[in-house]
């Protein structure tokens, strides 16, 4: 067992079976809300896909008020959440900053549990 800041760098099958899904199933040049793109770019270093971040992250020198998490979910056409992003906030933050947006107005597009997929409504569909 790892401990420390290594342990949220673990990536679960379902986490890589959400990221084969999220590659595959999602346009070429999209934006995407997510901190964890190396498994993105592993099952297809070609897609381009331009991340967006919260403001003042990695590393994290406080914790984001809820309108700088807001607005980066704005910008982006889709947005990741997982289990190996919500560990590594908590073990950083002791707080997960997307637990203060509302997911609800977002389209679901792939959810189990341990990584989900939400869509704005005005993207395009899936191909």
């Amino acid at each position: 067992t790892q401990y420390g800041s290594d342990t949220y760098r673990l990536a679960t099958d379902g986490v890589l079976a959400g990221t084969r899904f999220f590659v595959t199933q999602t346009p070429k040049n999209i934006t995407c809300l997510y901190s964890f793109y190396p498994h993105i770019r592993y099952f297809d270093p070609l897609k381009y896909v331009k991340f967006i971040t919260i403001p003042g992250t990695l590393p994290f020198t406080s914790i984001p008020n809820a309108t700088a998490v807001q607005k980066a979910v704005s910008k982006a056409e889709y947005i990741i959440r997982s289990d190996l992003q919500y560990n590594y906030y908590l073990y950083f933050l002791r707080e997960d900053p997307f637990e203060k947006v509302n997911f609800d107005r977002l389209n679901r597009v792939y959810d189990d549990q341990s990584f989900r997929v939400f869509k704005h409504a005005d993207v395009t569909s899936l191909p």
